[in-house]
Protein backbone atom coordinates (compact mmCIF):
# COMPACT_ATOMS: atom_id res chain seq x y z
CA UNK A 1 0.00 0.00 0.00
CA UNK A 2 1.50 3.33 -1.10
CA UNK A 3 1.75 6.14 1.38
CA UNK A 4 -0.56 9.02 0.57
CA UNK A 5 1.93 11.54 1.93
CA UNK A 6 4.64 13.20 -0.16
CA UNK A 7 7.92 11.77 1.05
CA UNK A 8 10.21 14.24 2.73
CA UNK A 9 12.81 12.25 4.68
CA UNK A 10 15.43 9.77 3.47
CA UNK A 11 16.71 7.60 6.33
CA UNK A 12 19.49 5.02 6.61
CA UNK A 13 19.99 2.66 9.54
CA UNK A 14 23.09 0.51 10.08
CA UNK A 15 21.64 -1.64 12.86
CA UNK A 16 23.89 -3.62 15.18
CA UNK A 17 24.07 -4.48 18.87
CA UNK A 18 27.19 -2.48 19.61
CA UNK A 19 26.76 0.78 17.70
CA UNK A 20 23.84 1.57 15.40
CA UNK A 21 24.41 4.27 12.82
CA UNK A 22 21.51 6.52 11.82
CA UNK A 23 21.42 8.94 8.88
CA UNK A 24 18.50 11.31 8.31
CA UNK A 25 18.13 13.63 5.32
CA UNK A 26 15.39 16.24 5.04
CA UNK A 27 14.97 16.26 1.26
CA UNK A 28 13.20 19.64 1.40
CA UNK A 29 15.90 21.55 3.29
CA UNK A 30 18.91 19.26 2.72
CA UNK A 31 19.50 19.13 6.48
CA UNK A 32 21.44 16.00 7.43
CA UNK A 33 21.58 14.37 10.85
CA UNK A 34 24.10 11.57 11.37
CA UNK A 35 24.26 9.94 14.78
CA UNK A 36 24.70 6.64 16.59
CA UNK A 37 23.03 4.65 19.36
CA UNK A 38 25.63 2.75 21.37
CA UNK A 39 25.33 -0.44 23.42
CA UNK A 40 26.28 1.59 26.49
CA UNK A 41 23.46 4.05 25.88
CA UNK A 42 20.93 1.22 25.59
CA UNK A 43 22.15 -0.44 28.79
CA UNK A 44 21.64 2.82 30.67
CA UNK A 45 17.90 2.27 30.15
CA UNK A 46 17.91 -1.30 31.45
CA UNK A 47 18.17 -2.38 35.12
CA UNK A 48 21.52 -4.05 35.85
CA UNK A 49 19.90 -7.32 36.84
CA UNK A 50 18.05 -7.44 33.50
CA UNK A 51 20.98 -6.80 31.14
CA UNK A 52 21.43 -10.50 30.35
CA UNK A 53 18.04 -10.67 28.61
CA UNK A 54 18.78 -10.05 24.94
CA UNK A 55 15.18 -9.52 23.87
CA UNK A 56 14.78 -6.75 26.46
CA UNK A 57 17.96 -5.17 25.10
CA UNK A 58 16.68 -5.33 21.51
CA UNK A 59 13.25 -3.96 22.45
CA UNK A 60 14.87 -1.07 24.32
CA UNK A 61 17.38 -0.42 21.56
CA UNK A 62 14.71 -0.24 18.87
CA UNK A 63 12.71 2.29 20.90
CA UNK A 64 15.79 4.50 21.34
CA UNK A 65 16.62 4.32 17.62
CA UNK A 66 13.08 5.27 16.66
CA UNK A 67 13.00 8.12 19.18
CA UNK A 68 16.25 9.47 17.72
CA UNK A 69 14.71 9.44 14.25
CA UNK A 70 11.44 11.04 15.36
CA UNK A 71 13.34 14.03 16.72
CA UNK A 72 14.21 14.91 13.12
CA UNK A 73 11.69 13.18 10.86
CA UNK A 74 8.08 12.13 10.40
CA UNK A 75 8.23 8.42 9.66
CA UNK A 76 4.93 8.58 7.79
CA UNK A 77 6.69 10.81 5.25
CA UNK A 78 9.92 8.81 5.10
CA UNK A 79 11.69 6.23 3.02
CA UNK A 80 13.98 4.00 5.11
CA UNK A 81 16.82 1.67 4.15
CA UNK A 82 18.25 -0.72 6.73
CA UNK A 83 21.47 -2.66 6.21
CA UNK A 84 20.50 -6.31 5.95
CA UNK A 85 22.40 -8.71 8.15
CA UNK A 86 25.16 -10.77 6.53
CA UNK A 87 24.49 -14.50 6.50
CA UNK A 88 28.17 -15.05 7.18
CA UNK A 89 28.27 -13.00 10.36
CA UNK A 90 30.21 -14.99 12.94
CA UNK A 91 27.72 -16.28 15.48
CA UNK A 92 25.62 -13.11 15.31
CA UNK A 93 23.20 -13.83 12.49
CA UNK A 94 20.25 -14.61 14.78
CA UNK A 95 20.82 -11.53 16.93
CA UNK A 96 21.15 -9.23 13.92
CA UNK A 97 18.01 -10.73 12.39
CA UNK A 98 16.11 -10.12 15.63
CA UNK A 99 17.32 -6.51 15.80
CA UNK A 100 16.26 -5.81 12.20
CA UNK A 101 12.99 -7.70 12.58
CA UNK A 102 11.80 -5.88 15.68
CA UNK A 103 12.89 -2.54 14.28
CA UNK A 104 11.01 -3.13 11.01
CA UNK A 105 7.89 -4.25 12.88
CA UNK A 106 7.81 -1.12 15.04
CA UNK A 107 8.55 1.22 12.15
CA UNK A 108 5.64 -0.11 10.10
CA UNK A 109 2.98 -1.20 12.56
CA UNK A 110 3.55 1.32 15.34
CA UNK A 111 5.02 4.37 13.63
CA UNK A 112 3.11 4.30 10.35
CA UNK A 113 5.99 3.88 7.91
CA UNK A 114 4.55 2.56 4.64
CA UNK A 115 5.78 -0.99 4.00
CA UNK A 116 6.74 -0.14 0.42
CA UNK A 117 8.95 2.67 1.72
CA UNK A 118 11.03 0.25 3.80
CA UNK A 119 14.02 -1.45 2.18
CA UNK A 120 16.74 -3.85 3.27
CA UNK A 121 20.14 -3.41 1.66
CA UNK A 122 22.87 -6.04 1.59
CA UNK A 123 26.30 -4.74 2.61
CA UNK A 124 27.75 -5.60 -0.81
CA UNK A 125 25.05 -3.51 -2.46
CA UNK A 126 25.88 -0.59 -0.17
CA UNK A 127 29.55 -0.88 -1.10
CA UNK A 128 28.82 -1.15 -4.81
CA UNK A 129 26.52 1.88 -4.69
CA UNK A 130 29.33 3.93 -3.15
CA UNK A 131 32.49 2.52 -4.71
CA UNK A 132 31.41 0.23 -7.54
CA UNK A 133 33.12 -2.69 -5.77
CA UNK A 134 31.25 -5.13 -3.54
CA UNK A 135 34.17 -6.06 -1.29
CA UNK A 136 35.52 -2.58 -0.45
CA UNK A 137 37.27 -2.33 2.91
CA UNK A 138 36.03 -0.16 5.77
CA UNK A 139 38.87 2.28 5.16
CA UNK A 140 37.84 2.66 1.53
CA UNK A 141 34.24 3.33 2.60
CA UNK A 142 35.39 6.11 4.95
CA UNK A 143 37.52 7.70 2.21
CA UNK A 144 34.84 7.46 -0.46
CA UNK A 145 32.13 8.90 1.78
CA UNK A 146 34.36 11.94 2.32
CA UNK A 147 35.36 12.15 -1.35
CA UNK A 148 31.84 11.87 -2.76
CA UNK A 149 29.73 13.49 -0.06
CA UNK A 150 32.21 15.60 1.91
CA UNK A 151 31.21 13.73 5.07
CA UNK A 152 34.28 13.37 7.28
CA UNK A 153 34.09 10.65 9.95
CA UNK A 154 36.22 7.92 11.46
CA UNK A 155 33.12 5.97 12.54
CA UNK A 156 32.27 3.08 10.21
CA UNK A 157 28.69 2.94 11.50
CA UNK A 158 28.09 6.60 10.67
CA UNK A 159 29.66 6.15 7.23
CA UNK A 160 27.44 3.15 6.46
CA UNK A 161 24.36 5.00 7.72
CA UNK A 162 25.23 7.96 5.49
CA UNK A 163 25.42 5.73 2.41
CA UNK A 164 22.16 3.97 3.35
CA UNK A 165 20.57 7.41 3.69
CA UNK A 166 21.78 8.29 0.18
CA UNK A 167 20.39 4.99 -1.11
CA UNK A 168 17.01 5.90 0.39
CA UNK A 169 17.19 9.25 -1.35
CA UNK A 170 18.12 7.56 -4.64
CA UNK A 171 15.28 5.05 -4.32
CA UNK A 172 12.92 8.01 -4.15
CA UNK A 173 14.63 10.05 -6.88
CA UNK A 174 17.43 8.52 -8.95
CA UNK A 175 17.95 11.57 -11.20
CA UNK A 176 21.44 12.30 -9.85
CA UNK A 177 22.58 8.66 -9.91
CA UNK A 178 25.15 7.21 -12.25
CA UNK A 179 24.28 4.31 -14.54
CA UNK A 180 26.01 1.82 -12.21
CA UNK A 181 24.15 3.22 -9.20
CA UNK A 182 20.84 2.80 -11.01
CA UNK A 183 21.73 -0.81 -11.70
CA UNK A 184 22.54 -1.22 -8.02
CA UNK A 185 19.17 0.23 -7.04
CA UNK A 186 17.50 -2.42 -9.18
CA UNK A 187 19.30 -5.08 -7.16
CA UNK A 188 18.13 -3.50 -3.90
CA UNK A 189 14.56 -3.48 -5.18
CA UNK A 190 14.83 -7.08 -6.39
CA UNK A 191 16.27 -8.11 -3.02
CA UNK A 192 13.16 -6.71 -1.32
CA UNK A 193 10.77 -7.92 -4.04
CA UNK A 194 7.71 -6.54 -2.29
CA UNK A 195 6.76 -3.45 -4.29
CA UNK A 196 7.80 -1.28 -7.23
CA UNK A 197 10.28 1.51 -6.59
CA UNK A 198 8.72 4.71 -5.20
CA UNK A 199 8.35 7.35 -7.92
CA UNK A 200 9.44 10.95 -7.64
CA UNK A 201 6.52 13.31 -7.10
Amino acid sequence: MRTKHTLRYAIGIDASKYNTGIGILDMHTNKKTITTVSEKEVKEHIPKNMEKYEMLFIETQSDIIINEIKQEADLRKSIVTIENYAFGAKGKTFLLAEIAGILKNKLVFREGLAINNLYLCLIQHLKMFLTGVGNSSKDVILKEVYKKYNFDTTCNDKADAYVLMKISQALYNEDSCTKSQREMLKKVIQHNNHVPKPKKR
